[in-house]
């Protein structure tokens, strides 16, 4: 849900050309998230009846956000290897280029080069973490991803690097780190509570 509404301001507000990649959930529930942040409306109301994503989406493509927001899927581990290779294929087909990558999510890939085994995450993540960095200074592309906490995490009062999932060395090579976490609590002094996001 995050990496939806940073790859949708930053290219209707930044202006900058995004490509969103789900490595996770199907290219059809990637789409009803995004029409539901383009047009506001609900997204349970988009699932039931797509065809209201639609009213009202044309202002929107008149800005040129369809220009500057591209989404795709990717069902398989994958690796920097296989996403340059498909920005090369835009880039040649339609002369588009991004300059924001979004990944959901980095945990779903899997390193250039062999050699490296899933089980032993500190190496594996890192050489991920690693490939995107090299990725993004030789394409000249910002990269945001997304991992998650391990069990200790999920309740934790405060996100701390050591909740990281099995390693910490993809957040060494990270130049941002962003914690988020989903409590529960009161919003706005209603007696019901809700689920929101606390950032750190």
């Amino acid at each position: 849900a995050t990496l939806t509404v940073m790859a949708h301001k930053i290219a209707a507000t930044e202006g900058k050309r995004v490509w969103f990649i789900s490595n996770e959930l199907p290219i059809n529930e990637v789409a009803e998230r995004f029409l539901s942040r383009v047009t506001g409306q609900s997204l349970t109301k988009i699932m039931d009846n797509p065809a209201i994503a639609f009213k009202g989406l044309q202002r929107f493509w008149d800005q040129g956000l369809h220009n500057r927001l591209l989404l795709t899927e990717i069902n398989k581990e994958c690796s920097t290897d296989e996403i340059e290779a498909d920005m090369e294929k835009y880039v040649s087909l339609h002369g588009w280029k991004p300059d924001v990558i979004v990944l959901d999510f980095m945990e779903r890939m899997k390193p250039n080069l062999g050699g490296y085994k899933r089980d032993q995450s500190w190496e594996f993540m890192g050489a991920i973490a690693r490939d995107l960095v090299r990725f993004a200074k030789r394409k000249n592309v910002l990269i945001w991803t997304a991992a998650q906490t391990n069990r200790s995490g999920q309740s934790a009062e405060v996100i701390l690097l050591e909740h990281t999932q099995a390693s910490t060395k993809h957040l060494q090579e990270a130049a941002a780190v962003i914690s988020l976490q989903q409590v529960e609590g009161d919003v706005d002094g209603e007696e019901q509570k809700k689920v929101h996001l606390k950032y750190r």
